[in-house]
């Protein structure tokens, strides 16, 4: 589409659900319809960066079979520092046979990569240096991963303070902000693990997920904490949803201002933060959301 507007695309956190990112760029390339600006969170800043680097969506699809069993089975080395339970250095571990030492200054689009100061609650955005270390900050989860050293502070995940980071998008330049949120429906996703729980089902996540491998040990909690037949969160599931609730409640906040044109919500149901295994479908849930906002983009590029 030929449209002299400026677009800029925000990519949201999501862990395994953020696939969904890279349904929504295929969709933006098939309707010929350029990104200016870049500006992720999380798994939103992983996918951002691949693109900006001039992967196309097609390409970065391909590479999500990668983000399977395969890759993650180097997130399971748990860590004994106190502060997370997987070593974030891994993060680099998975992503550098792809992005190597390339900085920012390598990108053919501009990108804002978000990450969070635990120490201080402040957003911390990065826009130069190596493109891992940004990526290593940005995508540590907190209390999963450990955080990383940054100059006399700590960084962690950016969804924890900007999910949906549009408004940097917005400031980068951009004419017309798509916005990418693909994080948890508490309520659907509580609702599914209690009738999970009450027709006994196993996922694929519960059987394959490498995540498993590094806080099994946590499942003698359990035994405690899950006797009855009903659904009982256990010390994981409280810290994740606290997280999870903070996150939704922004994003959902982010997604009603004014900066955004064009908000994108891909209906995830159940998937969970560990679901690498199932990209194509994650990718798939993102590309059918995209398609049914096209006309509400369209008409925003040609006003």
């Amino acid at each position: 589409m030929n449209s002299k507007k400026k677009v800029g695309i925000a990519l949201g956190c999501g862990t395994a659900r953020g696939f969904a990112h890279i349904g929504v760029l295929k969709v933006l390339e098939d309707e010929n319809i350029p990104i200016n600006y870049i500006a992720g969170s999380s798994i939103g800043a992983i996918v951002g960066t691949l693109y900006a680097l001039g992967y196309g969506a097609y390409e970065i699809e391909k590479m999500a079979s990668d983000f399977g069993l395969k890759r993650m089975a180097f997130v399971s080395n748990p860590s004994f520092s106190g502060s997370g339970l997987l070593e974030g250095r891994t993060i680099e571990k998975i992503l550098k046979p792809i992005i190597g030492h390339r900085t920012f200054e390598d990108l053919k689009i501009p990108l804002k990569i978000v990450s969070t100061d635990i120490c201080s609650g402040e957003e911390v955005i990065f826009t130069d240096g190596l493109l891992l270390k940004a990526l290593r900050a940005s995508a540590s989860f907190p209390g999963l991963f450990v955080p990383m050293k940054y100059n006399n502070t700590y960084l962690v995940d950016g969804g924890l303070i900007n999910p949906v980071p549009a408004n940097i998008v917005k400031r980068m330049g951009a004419e017309c902000v798509i916005a990418v949120d693909v994080t948890r429906n508490v309520k659907d996703y509580t609702r599914f693990m209690r009738q999970k729980k009450e027709k006994n089902i196993k996922t694929e996540t519960d059987k394959d997920s490498a995540s498993n491998v590094s806080v099994n040990w946590l499942s003698s909690f359990d035994v405690l904490l899950q006797r009855n037949k009903q659904w009982v969160p256990n010390i994981v599931n409280v810290l994740l949803q606290t997280v999870y609730i903070a996150e939704q409640k922004i994003a959902d906040s982010q997604l009603h201002s004014t900066h955004i044109d064009v908000a994108i919500s891909p209906d995830l149901g159940h998937f969970t933060m560990f679901d690498f295994k199932k990209a194509h479908q994650i990718i798939h849930c993102g590309e059918k959301a995209a398609k049914d906002k096209l006309p509400v983009l369209l008409n925003a590029l040609s006003r």
